[in-house]
Order: C-alpha cells, then structure tokens, then sequence
C-alpha cells in the first residue's frame, strides 16, 4: 500500500473502465457516504 501513500484523493477515485478503482479501500469514510460517493461517480 506504500505506492498509494502519496496519491491524492481525486486519484484515489480514479475511475476505471466505467468503475471505481477496486484496488483502493476506503474504510474511513462512512458506509452511507461511501455509496453516496460511488453513486455520484456512476450516475
């Protein structure tokens, strides 16, 4: 996870053939914000 380190947020919802990057957890944030966010990203 060392190479992730410097990446910005943007570039952590990096969006991949029509999907966000699944490499990347993001156990931070709130369920509910989550899914918020992923919804935005595929509307």
């Amino acid at each position: 996870m060392k190479k992730f380190r410097n990446l910005t947020s943007s570039e952590l919802f990096t969006i991949n053939g029509g999907s966000i990057n699944p490499i990347i957890p993001v156990p931070i944030l709130p369920i509910r914000f989550t899914s918020w966010l992923i919804k935005k990203f595929i509307k």
